[in-house]
């Protein structure tokens, strides 16, 4: 361990969640930093043997300041610097030291970034272990969990939406897990029709077996793959506690991305899936009672160690408190806001089509607001809307239709 080369990561970006399983692989010992002082103690264990993987295009639990200030204080770390291609603040480090000091954009290829650290620590004289072929970076995708402290609030909504958004737009492979197991919402806001679910797996045991995880996934029309809840609430019982966190980091080896819909409670299948997520995605409105619950659970979370995985997501944005007081409330940054628009949230929910699909070209903000958030979360810019020719819009006729029949039938 004394003599082994060490890869600190400054890193909470979910893109980057396979970089430290792939590092592994190589034989490097890999430490994560996720604050400024978990860094500071991991370069004072293991400065002049270790090197840096640092993204300043997400830093979570850490600044970007003063992770670099930690990197240049002499001896200088040799580090990767992970940056958007407008990211300027790179460019004050590399100058600071442009022997040991690298850069590359994001995204990139996880295969590519492993070569980038080799050479790096190459460059710093450190020991490399001879790559061999078991040193394949493992296949293994990112869990994002999503929980809201109240129901109603959107939570299911976001789901399914940020599934489809990661498969139309970025080609990813997306598993969705309905584990909202009392109150699913997803057969109707994907207009899914089968007899498949959650409770056919309840016999499996570990090592579970990869093929009936797959035949029990339900084909969505986008791409994604989803498993529902049981529409019998009583085969909910019959539910293992554990069951639910398994099959998310199985399906993990699998997929790209697992996102988990639950239920907005603390019943102990969502503690186990809380844990095993390498995000969080904490759903609240600016009301009083959302806002109250989610500092509850804000107030719990740095114990049970999921603070610095969680991000916030401000649904129905413009409706109630404004975002400050909200920040202020919770004392917590607001991470992704979508603004309130009950005609297309109602209509996507009683066609069965998510608002990715609906409003295909942005011509909505709510549209906009949420492909921004899978956007975020993939880790990639959002791409340029494709605009189709805008259509005629049917709603003044209908309007004017329906006040015509009002005034025209009898009371």
């Amino acid at each position: 361990m004394n003599d082994q080369t060490t890869v600190v990561l400054f890193t909470g970006n979910p893109v980057l969640a396979p970089l430290g399983p792939a590092l592994r692989a190589q034989g490097l010992h890999v430490l994560r930093a996720r604050s400024d002082e978990e860094g500071r103690q991991a370069l004072a264990a293991c400065r002049g043997r270790c090197v840096v993987v640092l993204d300043a295009t997400q830093p979570v639990g850490y600044s970007y300041r003063g992770a670099s200030r930690l990197l240049c204080d002499p001896p200088a770390v040799p580090s990767l610097v992970l940056v958007d291609i407008d990211h300027v603040g790179a460019a004050d480090l590399w100058r600071k030291g442009p022997e040991t000091f690298d850069y590359a954009h994001l995204p990139t290829p996880i295969e590519a970034l492993l070569l980038r650290v080799r050479a790096l620590c190459l460059r710093a004289g450190l020991p490399l272990p001879e790559p061999t072929a078991a040193a394949a970076p493992p296949e293994h995708g990112t869990i994002v969990v999503m929980f809201g402290a109240k129901g109603g609030i959107g939570r299911s909504m976001i789901a399914a939406n940020l599934a489809v958004g990661l498969t139309q737009h970025f080609g990813y492979k997306v598993a969705l897990l309905d584990a909202d197991l009392w109150y699913s919402a997803q057969r109707a806001l994907l207009d899914l029709d089968s007899t498949k679910s959650i409770a056919d797996l309840t016999h499996l045991e570990d090592p579970l077996d990869m093929d009936a995880l797959r035949d029990a996934l339900v084909p969505h029309s986008s791409g994604a793959r989803v498993l529902l809840a049981p529409e019998e609430p009583w085969l909910v019982e019959t539910i293992p506690a554990d069951l639910p966190a398994r099959l998310a980091r199985a399906y993990c080896t699998q997929f790209d991305f697992v996102i988990v819909d639950t239920h907005p409670s603390t019943e102990e299948y969502v503690l186990q899936l809380l844990d095993a997520a390498d995000r969080i995605l904490m759903v609240t409105t600016p009301e009083v009672g959302p806002l109250r619950r989610s500092l509850e659970m804000l107030k719990l979370a740095p114990g049970l160690g999921w603070r610095d995985k969680m991000l916030l997501v401000l649904n129905r944005a413009g409706t109630g408190m404004t975002q400050d007081q909200i920040e202020a409330t919770l004392d917590m940054r607001v991470d992704a806001s979508i603004v309130s628009s009950g005609r297309l949230a109602v209509a996507s929910a009683n066609q069965g089509v998510p608002l990715l699909l609906l409003d295909p070209t942005g011509q909505e903000q709510i549209t906009r607001d949420v492909r921004r958030l899978v956007s975020y979360i993939a880790g990639e810019p959002d791409t340029p809307w494709e605009r189709l020719p805008a259509r005629r819009s049917l709603l003044p006729f209908w309007r004017s239709w329906w006040a015509a029949r009002r005034h025209t039938q009898p009371a």
